[in-house]
């Protein structure tokens, strides 16, 4: 920048006689670099004077110097201007590189908030719909395809800070592999599988062993309340009348394990003692009773097998007594002792803090009740399906059962129903 004219007038009069006497003082006075007031003495003439190897110059002459080639001086040689042009093109540096950083972090993904399954590639994506992860797995997905291929969960299990997945893939290799309890990282790295190869024996010399498939499965809160979750698990042995509960903490470590013969297809989180705290309730059917049954564990406390008959060949060998807090049998209507041998639970759900239990009374499925239970288990309010109801009418009608009315059967179904604190 050139300087003004105030700038180029001469200093006061008692600054005349000043003698600068070395580079420093020479570039302070011209607003400098030590460097670039040497290359103005080899370039334009600075009139610089050598005594001794030691610089020197009046002041009056440099100011005269100064005056005269003002002109001649470029911008790039002024340090002042310099100064500032690196300072704005370093703020817009700044400006450009943050605008970039956040334009990258926009891009990078969030944390899990969905599942999809394509075949047998499992993607998780975040709330904007962007991949975080993907797992391929090894085989297609179930024949039938009633499944709906995975049932999972996203819960932050460990306290960590992040989401983990849980999920069952049930694929076509069931009837050899078995399905399995998957626990996938927030990044997607299998953290634990939980796989059942587990033999038991029962009191008749049969065995059961590997594969199982995972029916149901829950998470709940640790009962050594330090934040993490634990994951309880039904698994049924796909070629017998056996499953087992299996409970495993946050790092798929076994907590609790428990064996029924029968089958155990449902799991929810139910106060079903009206204590004021949730049990494990498992729901599903038992041989022995032959009847669809309303199991409730303490989460703390899952263990040993059910109770049977000594006598019993179905009894299961080597294992501790039961550890159920209680068990509710659901008896057997009319359509069910004609047209099966035992009637069962499906599935369990909580609608409005009610345990509803789902209960088929014949293998083909023709008609279902629901029973609707208070916290307690006690005095179920039962729902009549409308195919329970047809199948109902059309039995009086083909067996001659002129007492069959299913309002009725209801009302005995009610009243039959018990529950057994061991």
């Amino acid at each position: 920048m050139p300087l003004s004219e105030t700038d180029r007038q001469p200093k006061p009069a008692e600054d005349d006689k000043a003698v600068l006497t070395s580079w420093k003082e020479i570039a302070a006075q011209l607003q400098v670099s030590v460097k670039m007031a040497q290359r103005y003495e080899t370039e334009l003439g600075l009139p610089v004077r050598r005594l001794a190897g030691r610089v020197s110059i009046p002041l009056s002459d440099l100011l005269h110097w100064q005056a005269e080639n003002a002109k001649a001086s470029p911008w790039w040689m002024n340090v002042r201007i310099l100064q500032i042009g690196f300072a704005v093109s370093s703020g817009l540096l700044l400006v450009v590189l943050a605008s970039a950083a956040v334009y990258l972090i926009r891009q990078l993904p969030g944390a899990p908030a969905s599942v999809l399954l394509d075949a047998a590639v499992l993607t998780v994506r975040d709330a904007a719909g962007r991949p975080v992860w993907r797992h391929q797995f090894p085989h297609p997905l179930f024949a039938t395809g009633e499944p709906p291929g995975l049932t999972h969960t996203l819960a932050d299990i460990d306290h960590g800070g992040t989401l983990e997945t849980i999920g069952v893939w049930q694929h076509v290799q069931r009837d050899t592999l078995g399905w399995d309890v998957h626990c996938f990282s927030a990044d997607g790295k299998l953290r634990w599988l939980l796989h059942l190869d587990d033999r038991v024996k029962t009191a008749g010399g049969k065995e059961f062993g590997a594969p199982y498939v995972v029916r149901h499965f829950l998470l709940f809160e640790s009962p050594e309340r330090d934040g993490t979750k634990w994951v309880a698990a039904a698994f049924v042995n796909v070629a017998g009348f056996a499953s087992t509960l299996v409970v495993v903490d946050s790092h798929g470590k076994r907590r609790g394990q428990y064996w029924h013969s029968g089958h155990l297809n449902s799991l929810q989180l139910f106060d079903a003692d009206a204590d004021g705290a949730n049990e494990i309730v498992a729901g599903g059917y038992r041989l022995g009773a032959d009847q669809a049954v309303i199991i409730a564990f303490d989460p703390a406390r899952v263990d040993g097998a059910n109770p049977m008959p000594e006598s019993d060949p179905r009894r299961i060998l080597g294992k501790a007594p039961s550890s159920e807090k209680l068990t509710g049998f659901l008896a057997r209507s009319v359509l069910s002792q004609q047209q099966s041998s035992f009637n069962f639970i499906p599935g369990l759900s909580i609608v409005n803090g009610d345990l509803h239990a789902q209960v088929y009374e014949s293998l083909q499925m023709q008609g279902y009740l629901t029973y609707e239970f208070k916290p307690g288990l006690r005095n179920p309010k039962i729902t009549m399906s409308v195919a329970f109801t047809d199948a109902s009418h059309r039995l009086a009608l083909q067996q001659n059962l002129s007492k069959l009315i299913p309002e009725k059967e209801v009302e005995r179904l009610q009243s039959e129903f018990r529950v057994v604190r061991p």
